[in-house]
């Protein structure tokens, strides 16, 4: 299901549950279990339901959950999908965890 609402140049795109199964099933980690995290799960939303013609937010009927550690996965949770690579030298950029207590 995809559903626009065009604001001041902003496209809201609610996610069905389809949509949302068929975008989860592309993510093989997430930031909380992989430091070769390199997308944004929206960026794999646009993979699925295509691209907008402004700029585009997604509202999820409810969290995706990553495959490998079951944490909820929203709009900005970086991801890693399918062919990423599972090497850290592969990843762009280095997200650590800051929000983990020592």
């Amino acid at each position: 299901m995809r559903e626009n609402i065009v604001l001041t140049g902003i496209e809201l795109i609610a996610v069905g549950e389809s949509s949302l199964l068929r975008a989860q099933n592309l993510v093989v980690a997430c930031q909380s279990c992989s430091a070769s995290v390199s997308q944004p799960f929206s960026s794999v939303l646009t993979e699925v339901v295509g691209p907008g013609r402004t700029i585009t937010e997604y509202v999820l009927c409810t969290p995706a959950r990553c495959p490998n550690c079951s944490q909820p996965i929203v709009e900005n949770t970086l991801v890693r999908c399918e062919g990423g690579g599972d090497d850290a030298s592969d990843a762009s950029l280095d997200f650590g965890r800051c929000w983990d207590s020592e």
